[in-house]
């Protein structure tokens, strides 16, 4: 099943031509997960999906018409992963604006930039997770960092910074952590501020992740193929897009079946 899962499509299922649908937002998830290879190696499986927001009515705001992708695209580019989407979004829709939330990876942020009307948006998962980086060494700190940073006051993060890079009882390791937390945030500050864009609902990446694949790739202390890990991502997603599966590999059968017909006839013809 594994070399069959490569093969699943990210769009199960063609659908009939219909005009695309203007919208005035369209929003775009993007994260990956760490899985661990038979060589020893850790390399990301992608996941992006598309949605036209949150249901905000249901208790657990549910996506609004989301469709996936994922696959362990090589490289930082990912002109692939993102030609997929592009090619999804031109097919559905005509969005005024488009806002791609993430951790600020740089596969991500070179997602923005290949989709059109497209602003990054760093999630508030990772936000807190740096400011928790931040304020190491000092217990509850960092829920004020956070309340700093998320409206844009970069002068008192910017001073709380060098108060703490000249306090000589900061250790070798919270100085990394500190430098490594500074970086993240001053070189997000208009990502981070745009959290509080009216239009924008926030970001279930980290969740998406979590439930779709690590639940089955990363949890456990697993290694895995190249093909492997692939054919079960593929696998889950293609599911969760509304493919089925038997009637996808279905389908692949006739059509080797019909091409190895005309492979003969044109044998037969050929040697005649």
């Amino acid at each position: 099943m594994h070399q069959e899962g490569t093969r699943l499509p990210n769009e199960p299922v063609l659908k009939q031509k219909h005009k695309k649908r203007p919208i005035k937002t369209l929003f775009l998830e993007a994260d990956e997960d760490h899985v661990a290879y038979q060589d020893s190696t850790n390399r990301f499986m992608k996941l992006v999906y598309v949605h036209e927001g949150y249901d905000l009515t249901q208790p657990r705001h549910q996506l609004i018409n989301p469709h996936y992708f994922t696959g362990n695209y090589p490289g930082t580019d990912n002109e692939e992963l993102w030609t997929e989407v592009l090619d999804y979004i031109d097919a559905n829709y005509q969005p005024e604006q488009v806002y791609l939330s993430g951790d600020g990876a740089k596969w991500i942020k070179n997602g923005a930039a290949f989709i059109p009307h497209c602003t990054f948006i760093l999630d508030r998962f990772h936000l807190r997770k740096y400011c928790k980086r931040a304020a190491v060494g000092i217990a509850g700190l960092d829920r004020t960092l956070y309340q700093w940073v998320l409206p844009g006051q970069m002068k008192f993060i910017r001073d709380y910074f060098t108060v703490r890079f000249n306090d000589l009882t900061v250790t070798a390791s919270q100085l990394q952590s500190l430098k490594q937390a500074e970086k993240y945030l001053t070189n997000n500050v208009s990502a981070i501020k745009d959290n509080g864009l009216t239009a924008y609902h926030g970001c279930s990446a980290e969740g998406h992740i979590s439930h779709y694949l690590s639940r089955r790739l990363s949890s456990r202390p697993l290694g895995w193929s190249s093909a492997g890990a692939q054919g079960v991502a593929r696998t889950r997603i293609f599911q969760l897009n509304g493919g089925n599966i038997t009637r996808f590999l279905q389908a692949e059968q006739r059509q080797a079946s019909k091409q190895a017909k005309v492979t003969k006839l044109d044998r037969r013809l050929h040697f005649k």
